[in-house]
């Protein structure tokens, strides 16, 4: 390759080819030294290539068969089956929201909320997450636990994070429990977080605030704090007959 580039130059510049033809022989040797060596990595970099995306679709086919087999799970036999073949898919945790519903149904309350538990913990979808929470206060309302229902909507509705949406709910279900229990102060402060014409859900939970806000009994007007003028004693009969008296006695002196 030295000599041919040297036959192609044009005349005076023999020493800038001669210091490329010499770099050129010094990259035929270093090839000729080390070309086993590039050979073995180009191999190794097809097979790493081939390797990721071979992983890359036995997850997709994967993912894609957990999906599958969790939209033919329709009982709750059929949703526990699958919840143990595929425990971690992504599907996973919607199966169990719907668990969790088919539990409702039957009335095991117990089962339902662990299957809603799992959920609010374990799935990194924040909505599915608040509305699993959102669930949990509903059962325990149904299931006479005002207090704890009232934390887990008051829960929602105070994160700035959860959708919209979804805190409206829970500020009405709050500010409805709050005025059942005639805590009537709190029961403004969630009621009146969203207005009917905010967003198109979030207006419906805000028409619902604002009928209940109208129930709420206004607060009582402060007393007045001004003294009062108390009034003469009335005069006794003795004091009366001893008046006339003493004038008398007032004009002798």
């Amino acid at each position: 390759m030295a000599k041919d580039l040297k036959k192609a130059a044009p005349k005076g510049s023999d020493s800038f080819v001669d210091e490329i033809s010499e770099d050129f022989d010094r990259f035929e040797a270093w090839v000729i030294e080390n070309g086993k060596y590039l050979v073995a990595a180009c191999v190794v970099l097809v097979l790493l290539v081939a390797i990721v995306f071979t992983v890359i679709v036995v997850r997709n086919s994967a993912a894609r068969r957990n999906a599958e087999m969790f939209a033919r799970a329709k009982t709750v036999e059929e949703i526990n089956a699958a919840l143990e073949k595929a425990p971690s898919a992504l599907s996973a945790q919607e199966a169990c929201f719907r668990l969790a519903s088919l539990y409702l149904e039957k009335k095991d309350y117990a089962a339902a909320r662990t299957q809603l538990e799992q959920v609010s913990r374990g799935t990194s979808n924040a909505f599915l997450a608040a509305k699993a929470t959102l669930s949990m206060g509903y059962l325990d309302e149904l299931t006479g636990k005002k207090d704890d229902a009232l934390k887990l909507f008051a829960g929602v509705a105070d994160n700035v994070q959860t959708q919209p949406d979804l805190r409206a709910e829970a500020a009405y279900a709050a500010g409805r429990i709050c005025f059942e229990q005639k805590n009537f102060e709190r029961a403004r402060s969630y009621l009146a977080r969203f207005r009917a014409d905010q967003g198109t859900v979030s207006g419906v939970w805000g028409t619902y605030a604002a009928a209940l806000l109208r129930q709420i009994p206004a607060a009582p007007a402060a007393a007045s704090a001004a003294p009062q003028k108390t009034a003469a004693p009335a005069a006794t009969p003795q004091k009366k007959a001893a008046a006339p008296a003493a004038a008398a006695s007032q004009e002798k002196k």
